[in-house]
């Protein structure tokens, strides 16, 4: 089976969408605050005490915390990743040029043997 070549290879690939890596991320960490959920907040807290949500605030603000170290890891792996696609690409391409060049070389080399 031929290897994939990642400079001709078309891989159909999208990054996520910023409220799919915030949803993503935040579910883990505090499911109350995935952005789907943001607007019905209040129901169930409508009776809630001021001490408990204080409470709660306290716990959303850590959460958020959170959110940010992972955040900042997801975006330093990704940019890892890219930059060894980025890697690959520049090792492929200059393979490909190589061969083209060989076979240059070997067509020249050739057309001086037969003169």
């Amino acid at each position: 089976m031929p290897k994939t070549n990642p400079v001709t290879a078309t891989k159909q690939f999208t990054l996520p969408t910023g409220q799919e890596i915030y949803d993503r991320i935040m579910i883990t960490i505090e499911p109350e605050l995935v952005l789907s959920n943001i607007k019905k907040l209040d129901a169930p807290y409508s009776e809630e005490t001021p001490a408990k949500r204080k409470a709660r605030y306290a716990r959303y603000t850590k959460a958020f915390a959170a959110y940010q170290k992972q955040y900042k890891a997801w975006i330093k792996n990704l940019n890892s990743a890219v930059q060894v696609y980025k890697r690959a690409v520049v090792k492929a391409s200059e393979k490909v040029s190589q061969q083209k060049d060989d076979s240059v070389l070997a067509d020249l080399e050739s057309q001086m043997n037969a003169a």
